[in-house]
């Protein structure tokens, strides 16, 4: 029985966290890896809690322009990066099952 390899994750992103292929890039596993399109988790202040939007643009000097993802009529909202979460690793998989 021969080894096989993993494959190469997509851009850098870190891959794995026991998954077999490469990473879905609307799930980041790494603050490098937000794009346009990913999902992430982000509140309105410390009394609400954290949702998801999807970063729709990135802005010069570091800022995200993200959407509700369940909300899409709101308004957009900016956010940096440290102002954001990333989900589980394993939520990829949770919602394709």
């Amino acid at each position: 029985m021969a080894a096989q390899s993993p494959e190469k994750p997509a851009d850098g992103d870190g891959g794995g966290f026991g998954g077999s292929g490469p990473a879905d890039p609307r799930y980041p596993r790494s603050w490098a890896g937000i794009a346009i399109g990913s999902l992430v988790l982000i509140t309105e202040g410390e009394e609400d809690g954290w949702y998801e939007a999807v970063v729709v643009a990135l802005k010069p000097g570091g800022e995200f322009t993200l959407q509700w993802r369940d909300w899409p009529d709101l308004p957009m909202l900016m956010r940096r990066r440290d102002e954001m979460a990333l989900l589980h690793p394993n939520a990829a998989a949770a919602a394709e099952a």
